[in-house]
């Protein structure tokens, strides 16, 4: 499994991101898009990797789930007057992806499945080459009482604690990926 996690790193750019939702079923909203992007063999470098950061609000006008907004800190008022419409996150996000791999904490049952629900509703197809998914890597590799981000960043002891914002809770799992690829 390492050896094929080091090949796709070493032969892909790899884009690792997380979305802030208002609520948790796929067609729910999403309010914030946080990724940060490493050119092919970057994450192998012995040196912290920077990224490419893109982030984006998410225009919003609906009904707050106060529970979402209670866990990630959004003000309503910076999504209506720094937010864009979806669909041009959604192609922005796309244009960054640009058929890498990507990677994230739960990106395989969260934040892919209601990127996709809504780049559908939207026509927009976004690609990419592979998924990285860290909860997946370390229930596959270690066993601990839970594989969320705050447990596996506390784990780890890593500097970038997550804070359920999108590039906070990226940068959490890029030092995340790192220890458990064994770098």
């Amino acid at each position: 499994m390492m050896e094929e996690l080091h090949t796709i790193i070493s032969d892909y750019p790899v884009i690792f991101l997380d979305i802030e939702t208002n609520g948790l079923a796929i067609s729910t909203e999403v309010l914030e898009v946080g990724a940060l992007k490493f050119a092919p063999g970057e994450l192998l470098s012995q040196q912290e990797p920077v990224g490419i950061p893109f982030h984006r609000y998410v225009f919003f006008d609906g009904t707050p789930d106060q529970s979402a907004f209670d866990v990630n800190h959004l003000d309503i008022d910076v999504l209506n007057k720094e937010g864009l419409p979806i669909k041009r996150v959604l192609t922005e996000l796309n244009d960054f992806l640009n058929g890498g791999a990507v990677g994230g904490q739960n990106i395989k049952a969260f934040d892919l499945p209601i990127l996709h629900y809504h780049a559908g509703r939207h026509n927009v197809d976004l690609t990419h080459a592979h998924i990285l998914d860290t909860r997946i890597i370390a229930q596959k590799t270690m066993r601990l009482p839970s594989y969320s981000l705050h447990t596996l960043s506390s784990y780890f002891d890593i500097s970038h604690r997550p804070t359920h914002r999108a590039l906070d809770d990226v940068k959490a799992t890029v030092q995340v990926f790192r220890k458990l690829i064994g770098l």
